[in-house]
């Protein structure tokens, strides 16, 4: 007897976003080296962890908090998004979501309709294309994060890709997973264009402490009514596993974001964000100083063993691995320990794969992409 078929657009989505080699990787013996994945080897500021965190001090914590976030967490988010920024804030056009994933799955919701297309400036953060789609919305792939285009060329670039279905941009600075930081003037171009077709604005703002080549822009700074904004204590403060972030947004958008958080993750964790509260403070800026410098001295230790440009932020590089057979070289590299995120992950580039160098310490990284180093060697 067969089973009751499952709904089409799941079929559409992929069960592993990052690599096919998931399975093959788990059975590797000795040493391994999970560049695929973005994350740090880095614990959370001390006082911000959630063992530090007890009911005899922070009573209730075991508890729901309201949909929209824990009111504290709240207007924290508020003063340092205004203050950063440049435009005020107001509690309503802020949400607390389990982590930033989960951010834009309330945020697309509340903008995306059936047939509705985001243009997504790429290589990008694949999730936001599966999200796209699983609100019946079609994800676009703009070729732009890496292609040299300046704040000149950013409306000639979007003009091509836009039709009459398309309601929003989307793009990440500095960019997961090329490692590039747009400049402000870019960033401006961008906002600038979207209001003048009448688009929503999606900032993914979750690397915006891990510029290394200057400092960071905010597209709310330009086009505060229609930028819809996302963050992650995961990258800031080394808190993956806590599911906490915060969107910033138009009161309507948020509004609708929050209803869309009632039916999906409800809430994100009581304990976590009382978490991230106390990262937003002294604690979490000395963090965040430091987590810089070393993530830039190893992103240039590391750009240097394989022969391409330092990144300009975040915690990737984007290798181009030539005329290689890209799923052959990926194996190879499985066999050795080796797991990378294939480029198509991130968009149509058939011939990259992506390297996190904070995925585990530094050491450990080193003598994975010594390996690395010798097995494109071996190929070129």
């Amino acid at each position: 007897m067969s089973t009751p078929p499952l709904a089409p657009r799941i079929a559409a989505l992929p069960g592993a976003v990052y690599s096919s080699l998931l399975a093959r990787f788990g059975e590797v013996k000795g040493e391994t080296f999970p560049f695929h994945v973005g994350d740090t080897w880095m614990a959370p500021p001390e006082g911000c962890r959630t063992e530090d965190i007890h009911l005899d001090t922070d009573p209730g914590h075991n508890r729901y908090t309201p949909v929209p976030g824990h009111a504290g967490l709240i207007e924290a988010v508020a003063r340092r998004v205004a203050a950063r920024t440049g435009v005020p804030v107001a509690p309503e056009e802020v949400v607390i979501p389990a982590g930033a994933t989960a951010g834009y799955l309330v945020a697309l919701g509340a903008i995306v309709p059936v047939g509705g297309e985001v243009m997504i400036l790429s290589p990008a953060w694949p999730l936001i294309s599966g999200t796209t789609r699983l609100y019946g919305g079609v994800p676009v792939a703009v070729p732009f994060m890496g292609e040299g285009i300046t704040a000149a060329d950013v409306a000639a670039t979007l003009d091509r890709y836009r039709t009459e279905r398309t309601v929003a941009i989307y793009f990440n600075t500095p960019n997961n997973p090329t490692g590039l930081v747009l400049g402000a003037d870019v960033v401006e171009a961008l906002a600038l264009w979207a209001r003048a077709q009448g688009l929503w604005l999606i900032s993914d703002e979750v690397y915006e402490d891990l510029s290394y080549v200057g400092g960071h822009a905010y597209a709310r700074t330009f086009a505060p009514e229609r930028t819809i904004s996302a963050w992650s204590f995961s990258k800031a403060y080394g808190m993956a596993g806590n599911r906490v972030g915060y969107v910033v947004g138009p009161a309507s958008v948020i509004a609708a974001a929050r209803k869309v958080a009632t039916y999906t993750y409800y809430c994100a964790p009581h304990v976590t964000q009382i978490a991230a509260l106390r990262a937003l403070g002294a604690e979490g800026d000395a963090w965040v100083s430091r987590a810089r410098e070393t993530y830039a001295s190893l992103g240039r230790e590391i750009a240097a063993m394989l022969g391409v440009p330092a990144p300009q932020g975040s915690t990737f590089l984007f290798l181009d691995l030539g005329d290689r057979d890209v799923d052959a070289f990926l194996g190879l590299c499985v066999e050795r320990g080796i797991l990378l995120a294939p480029g198509t992950s991130f968009g149509p580039y058939p011939r990259h794969a992506r390297l996190c160098y904070t995925a585990v310490e530094p050491e450990r990284t080193r003598r994975g992409v010594a390996i690395l180093r010798q097995l494109l060697d071996a190929t070129a």
